[in-house]
């Protein structure tokens, strides 16, 4: 994230709720909701625009490293 924002982090951000989303699935709880469709017609779409921007910048980004 730190890496992206600005400007592209809101592009990326819907990855953190996506991870705790399928999380939640596979380890439910009684106090969490369930996933809907709705649930997943936003992640599908929120990947596509994070697989997109993948797409025009890896080429352009040098490796992480430490």
């Amino acid at each position: 994230m730190a890496q992206f924002d600005p400007p592209l982090g809101a592009k990326i951000k819907p990855f953190d709720w996506m991870r705790r989303m399928r999380n939640d699935s596979e380890y439910p709880d009684f106090d969490t909701p369930e996933i809907t469709a709705d649930d997943v017609d936003a992640a599908v779409a929120a990947a596509s625009l994070m697989i997109d921007l993948a797409a025009r910048l890896v080429d352009t980004l040098p490796p992480y490293r430490r």
